[in-house]
């Protein structure tokens, strides 16, 4: 009992002495601290640190600032985080781990817009956009598209230079037949990454749609010269001259798929039928849909792939 007692005694003292400093503490990390006196002698450590913090706040120390509003953060005690990381920031504006806090404390009052200059001048940009991107994705697979498509332009906002997201988003207007958008964004997936070929692909799956086989073929091929070792754009050249009941002219074009990637079962039953004339619209509409799974294994576009044919009919992933 004597034992607890100094305890109590150094530990209350130490934090009059951080009280009596001019360091605004919240009631709940005081409460914490003195319970927490009464427990362990290793929690005597709390009250040394809140006597520290008081004092390097009294000389403008940035980091004792950034704990205290930490703490709060942890607290939920947000709008009293903000104003003192604010304060953090104001004494050391290029401090990345201040700078990371203030993002993360405006982010927990979905004040995004100010969250993101400050999580970019962290360096955290990448990481941020990479959780906003999959929020969103989240969100489009429940169908709500105008929740989703803030959060892909967040992640965009927070890395301009992601090819997916800007991908993604096109996806995302294209199902709701925002065509002109859906195709400024693939364009931007490929400023972004002139080296997407999904972008050029899916541009080209577009017009396709659209009965416009001069433009598809057009973006096809310019896929096969950014990607020549890859199947995927042969394949839907194939996919365009059936369409247009050129079977002769597919089975070309599925035969350069198959001398690339000999493993595409759904190429070789495609050139198969390409070569027995049964390239019916029917046939290829179905086979459009099929083909686009396996074309697409073993990348991550064909988790985002919605792809509408004639019929209405959509081939998910």
């Amino acid at each position: 009992m004597k034992t607890i007692r100094v305890r109590l005694y150094f530990g209350t003292l130490l934090l009059c002495v951080g009280l009596s400093a001019p360091l605004v503490l919240s009631t709940a990390t005081v409460n914490l601290a003195t319970r927490s006196l009464m427990h362990d002698e290793s929690y005597l450590a709390i009250g040394s640190r809140l006597w520290e913090m008081a004092r390097n706040a009294r000389s403008g120390n940035p980091r004792a600032h950034l704990g205290q509003g930490i703490a709060l953060l942890r607290q939920g005690e947000y709008e009293a985080a903000t104003a003192t990381l604010q304060t953090a920031i104001s004494l050391s504006p290029d401090d990345a781990m201040i700078a990371y806090w203030l993002g993360e404390a405006y982010a927990r009052q979905m004040e995004i817009d100010s969250a993101i200059p400050y999580w970019v001048q962290a360096g955290a940009g990448q990481s941020q956009a990479i959780i906003y991107r999959e929020r969103g994705e989240k969100l489009a697979g429940e169908g709500q598209a105008q929740q989703a498509a803030q959060y892909y332009l967040w992640a965009i906002r927070l890395d301009p230079l992601s090819a997916l997201t800007y991908l993604m988003l096109g996806d995302l207007y294209r199902t709701e037949g925002r065509t002109t958008e859906s195709v400024a964004e693939y364009l931007k997936a490929i400023d972004a990454d002139p080296d997407f070929i999904w972008a050029h692909m899916k541009i080209g799956d577009l017009y396709l749609d659209q009965h416009d086989y001069a433009l598809a073929d057009y973006w096809y091929r310019k896929a096969t010269v950014v990607a020549p070792e890859r199947s995927e754009p042969w394949v839907r050249l194939g996919l365009s001259a059936l369409r247009r009941g050129s079977a002769g002219e597919a089975a070309t074009y599925f035969q350069t798929a198959v001398l690339l990637d000999q493993t595409n079962d759904a190429v070789l039953f495609l050139l198969q039928r390409s070569v027995e004339g049964q390239a019916d619209s029917e046939f290829s509409m179905t086979i459009y849909c099929e083909l686009w799974r396996h074309a697409a294994e073993g990348t991550r576009a064909h988790e985002f792939a919605v792809l509408r044919t004639d019929n209405g009919t959509q081939c998910l992933k």
